[in-house]
């Protein structure tokens, strides 16, 4: 059989699983250019299907097959942007690109999804029922919840919308607008009339020299000021009377190796700022309006900046990179500045914060878009909304399918797990924690850097058994894993055998005629078939057969199909530099 074009075949970017498509005359080959070509029996694939004129089509599953593309996920790192509960605490609505996902807050199930012409930068939910969406080519779209339809579209002028603030006593919107002038952004005031928007500059101040930002998270607006921090300066702008204030840490220049800067602002309450440092020091300003010297209330809990908000009672909440949430009593308080409750192993660094109106609910996005609701009475998790989670390791598995479950792909989940995920709803059903390790230390939120760990390389399924390939990533040390599982349910497993491997495994695969047999291909393309046995009443596996092919890099693999396994091979010509790739079989695994 010949397959088109083997160079565009290696060069392809795979994302889900690729599928190839040639045509086979009546001796059994296909037509093509015959820069690859290897005979290989039909039923070695799986994927192949008759069809009309001789066609047959043949699916690979690839090694660099790295991404699954979610409804939810339309911008560039598919993480959730925005997140607002509405007054009744009923919905909880999530942005990400172009996308709004509505979820129920008690059940955490997705409701339905918005669709957008543009990037979401904002979300505002001033009434039960009624979401305000802006988007990033200035629309202001008002949409029913209930009905799920839109009752208003109005155009503020401003194709580079950053984001935008809706002061709730009067109409009046701050929009943040890009400049011709990098990383210097232009606040204007809005003012929503019946028929028409009046637009006008909001900083007309020449003493207030606006701060270069790289981020939006380093600027902040509410209904009487406005504040910006850059370095170790913390800026604010009053808005009626035009006075202009600023604070600058005096502290250490660098703290447990990290520089002091601030790196985030947030105002609360209309007159409350709270700003964060880059060591995870959280400062609070009670009223900015009087002072903004001596700040009235200094936390420091979390390793890096985390995220913060403020309770309507004057409580402190954050969550940083530890996958921990901390409460803070209000200032005045027997406990003001000692860390009153935790809610810890959430399981991923936290990225964002948002807290309800009456001030019982929080909402927490992970770094792996995981979204928990938190009941902060008692500090426990109240649902966990559904999402698609997004794989934050540095090594990722191709899409692989299970037999127990045909609806269902796996994948890579947050380090040390893999997960479950159903293509029609693009949700993440079920988890595995495959590491017997805590959560890897971040060095870095954005974009995520992450210590030293152990992550899954490989995983394979039967209808009985899942094996596993482990290995250290983030440094030189070498450490590799193979694990398989006894699959007691459809959604619980419990580990049956572990063995140390020489090196790692890029592709695990599982046969369709036994339970009890996969193969593995490592780094070193090498074949290893596993099979297990029972010695003295205890499970074990073992490789039975081990197949070299000399150095030849190994692409992409079946599954194992009637007793064969077929392999796509490359190597560098000695006299062209043009990549080929090369089909073989493996016959009687």
């Amino acid at each position: 059989m010949f397959v088109h074009d083997a160079q565009q075949l290696s060069q392809l970017p795979w994302r889900v699983e690729s599928t190839v498509v040639a045509r086979t005359h009546r001796s059994g080959f296909a037509s093509g250019v015959p820069s690859l070509h290897a005979f290989v029996p039909r039923r070695c694939w799986r994927g192949f299907s008759k069809a009309r004129s001789g066609w047959c089509k043949m699916t690979i599953i690839s090694e660099n097959s790295s991404q699954v593309l979610a409804t939810t996920r339309q911008n560039d790192n598919g993480t959730v942007d925005c997140v607002v509960i509405t007054p009744d605490n009923k919905c909880v609505c999530l942005s990400s690109g172009k996308k709004v996902a509505i979820h129920n807050a008690q059940t955490g199930r997705k409701e339905y999804i918005l669709s957008e012409a543009s990037k979401v930068v904002t979300l505002c939910c001033n009434d039960t029922m009624r979401l305000i969406i802006y988007l990033s080519n200035g629309m202001r779209i008002e949409h029913d919840l209930s009905t799920n339809t839109a009752l208003e579209c109005r155009d503020l002028q401003e194709q580079h919308l950053l984001a935008a603030f809706e002061d709730k006593e009067s109409r009046v919107i701050f929009i943040v607008c890009d400049s011709e002038e990098l990383c210097v952004p232009i606040i204007k005031k809005v003012t929503m009339n019946v028929g028409r928007e009046i637009t006008k500059q909001l900083v007309g101040n020449e003493s207030f020299k606006m701060p270069k930002i790289h981020s939006l998270k380093q600027l902040t607006l509410s209904g009487q000021f406005m504040a910006a921090c850059e370095d170790l300066f913390v800026r604010t702008y009053l808005f009626e009377s035009g006075i202009t204030r600023a604070y600058k840490f005096t502290g250490k220049e660098e703290f447990n190796g990290v520089r002091s800067c601030f790196i985030s602002v947030r105002a609360f309450h209309s007159v409350s700022l709270i700003a964060v440092l880059s060591f995870g020091r959280v400062l609070v300003w009670d009223n900015v309006i009087r002072q903004l010297r001596t700040p009235t209330q200094c936390v420091h809990w979390h390793r890096l900046a985390p995220s913060v908000i403020l309770t309507p009672q004057g409580a402190i909440i954050s969550g940083g990179v530890e996958g921990v949430i901390v409460k803070y009593a209000a200032h005045g308080s027997r406990t003001g500045s000692t860390a009153d409750s935790f809610l810890s192993r959430l399981g991923a660094a936290i990225s964002h914060l948002e807290i309800s109106e009456d001030g019982s609910l929080l909402v927490a996005a992970l770094l792996d878009n995981t979204v928990v609701m938190v009941l902060l009475s008692t500090m426990a998790v109240y649902s966990r909304l559904e999402t698609l989670q997004r794989p934050i390791g540095t090594r990722r598995f191709a899409l692989t399918v299970d037999p127990l479950m045909p609806h269902l792909v796996v994948h890579n989940g947050r380090p040390g797990c893999i997960q479950w995920i159903n293509p029609c709803t693009m949700l993440t059903t079920a988890m595995l924690d495959v590491v017997s390790q805590n959560l890897p230390e971040v060095i870095q939120p954005q974009p995520p850097i992450l210590a030293p760990h152990i992550d899954v390389s490989a995983v394979a399924l039967s209808e009985t058994t899942i094996m596993t390939a482990e290995q250290r990533v983030g440094d030189e040390i070498e450490m590799h894993v193979v694990k398989f599982w006894r699959r007691n349910t459809a959604d619980l497993s419990s580990l049956e055998f572990s063995i140390p491997y020489e090196s790692g495994i890029r592709f695990a695969r599982s046969s369709d005629t036994s339970n009890y047999t996969f193969a593995s291909i490592d780094t070193a393309n090498k074949v290893v078939i596993w099979e297990r046995y029972v010695d003295e009443e205890y499970s074990r596996w073992a490789p039975t057969q081990c197949i070299g092919w000399k150095g030849l890099r190994i692409t992409a693999a079946t599954q194992i199909c009637d007793g064969g396994l077929a392999t796509i091979h490359e190597w560098n010509g000695k006299c062209s530099r043009r990549s080929t790739a090369h089909l073989s079989a493996i016959r009687n695994v």
